[in-house]
């Protein structure tokens, strides 16, 4: 396609970028096959309406491949669309930046990341594949084990991730956030076949179904590109359910559709009599002007034309209903056949539940016993925890307790710098009771420690005389000569 005035290029342009701008030549540019987003030729050939008019504002980034056989000398990193344009203008040349190759892959994420135009498909997967890179640059993420009531494992995924810190990176790099990148995590975890069926159509950009479909799992999403291949209406396929993969159909419903069910629901529910006399009503059964002979066959009912609904065949002789109404004792018959009915398939389904229950405990018995084995291991490895030790001061308080009486504790316990070990401690412990009072009254008038065993060996010598002196006026007070 050309564009009137599309052969020589505008000659107007914007300040060139910071990074050398080079020209090369347009058939030179290989695009690579694994090109992450394909060319919409629809948006090319609007770009080459804008490139016709302004010029080319913004180049595209190469890198050479000198070694190609077809002889184009420069491999494409992004612009596709930039160069199909180009090549819809039929320019000779284009402008690019140079990269070196080991920079390419980053290079054409980063900058597809930063677009606006990108619909949700897009994004997702351009955010799939740079997390591969970040992978590579930072290393394999550890998946680990699932913790308790954690049974969904994209949820541990999302876990891992945050750990190692690509959230905060997205954040800081893309102004992308948290929730906003699990979104599209989740979405680029499509499998590709269904990916590639929703390329390009307008289902790319409803973030609200990829996120359903998001939440199926694989053999679903097998079966949603099958139904896409014969009916690519997505609302409808995602309203049907799906009994190969046991997918129940969600979102509104279609009035036909919601009609069809509220009547099979009613006609279910309705008495045998009722169905006769609703099918009479409604003119879909031909009745006679007098009543059947007993004596002839019963006739087959003859439907409408066109009319091929089951219910036909689940009535075979209304007439008999119409002209025969049950007994007391058929109506308790039917009843207890019923009961007896729902009775059995309440059991047979009990039996289903019961089987259901006991194969998954006997699948997941061995895992509960190495599990309830290795909490044991675990507890007897563990020590028994005991009585929390005592404190430095507790330990000195309860010493100087078992030594000394309570006035030289209080006393002693005053003077940090008197351990157990002190040598006014050890001069202490060898004084009785009376001898540790007086260290006691002499520590509380604020006496100096160094003068303890002087104030012990005083009172001992006021102690000797005033013993000494009683004695002698004792002996003085006696008559002469008394025995």
């Amino acid at each position: 396609m050309c564009w009137p005035g599309s052969l020589s290029r505008p000659t107007t342009r914007k300040a060139r970028p910071l990074a050398e701008v080079i020209s090369i030549p347009v058939d030179l540019v290989h695009v690579p096959e694994d090109y992450l987003r394909p060319v919409d030729h629809v948006a090319a050939q609007a770009l080459a309406k804008l490139l016709a008019e302004e010029g080319q504002k913004t180049p595209v980034a190469v890198y050479r491949s000198m070694a190609r056989r077809d002889g184009k000398h420069y491999t494409l990193i992004y612009g596709a669309r930039r160069l199909e344009a180009a090549k819809l203008l039929r320019w000779t040349e284009i402008d690019a930046i140079l990269h070196n190759q080991s920079d390419a892959r980053i290079l054409a994420i980063r900058d597809n990341l930063a677009l606006s135009t990108l619909n949700a498909l897009e994004e997702a997967e351009y955010l799939i594949a740079y997390r591969e890179w970040w992978e590579d640059q930072n290393g394999q993420i550890q998946r680990g084990r699932l913790k308790k009531g954690q049974n969904d494992p994209l949820t541990r995924d999302f876990n891992f991730l945050e750990k190692s810190g690509f959230f905060n990176h997205l954040e800081e790099k893309f102004r992308i956030s948290k929730k906003t990148a699990q979104r599209r995590l989740a979405i680029g975890r499509l499998i590709e076949p269904l990916r590639n069926a929703l390329r390009g159509t307008s289902h790319a950009a409803d973030r609200q179904a990829l996120g359903k479909l998001a939440r199926m799992p694989s053999p679903q999403q097998q079966g949603i590109v099958v139904a896409l291949n014969v009916d690519p209406d997505l609302a409808a396929i995602l309203r049907m359910d799906d009994p190969a993969t046991g997918r129940k159909g969600s979102g509104r419903m279609e009035t036909g559709d919601w009609r069809e069910q509220q009547f099979i629901e009613a006609w279910e529910a309705m008495p045998r009599d009722r169905r006769a006399a609703a099918l009479e009503k409604i003119g879909a059964v031909a009745k006679p002007l007098d009543p059947w002979p007993t004596h002839w066959p019963a006739p087959e009912p003859l439907p409408s034309p066109g009319n091929a609904s089951p219910l036909w065949h689940m009535m075979r002789d209304p007439y008999r209903t119409l002209h025969t109404l049950p007994t007391y004792s058929d109506i308790l018959a039917a009843r207890q056949e019923r009961a007896e009915e729902e009775q059995e398939q309440e059991r047979h389904e009990k039996l289903e539940t019961w089987e259901k229950i006991n194969a998954t405990e006997r699948e997941t018995r061995p895992d509960y016993e190495r599990t309830v084995a290795k909490g044991k291991a675990v507890k007897k490895r563990k020590s028994k925890p005991g009585r929390k030790p005592d404190s430095p001061h507790v330990k000195r308080e309860k010493a100087f307790k078992k030594l000394f009486i309570p006035e030289l504790v209080t006393n002693l316990l005053q003077h940090e710098e008197l351990g157990i070990t002190h040598w006014a401690v050890k001069y202490c412990r060898e004084l009785d009771a009376k001898e540790q009072f007086w260290v006691a009254c002499h520590l509380a008038n604020d006496h100096r420690i160094e003068d303890i065993p002087w104030r012990v060996e005083r009172n001992r010598e006021e102690e000797a005389l005033s013993l000494q002196s009683e004695i002698d006026f004792e002996a003085a007070s006696k008559p002469v000569g008394s025995i």
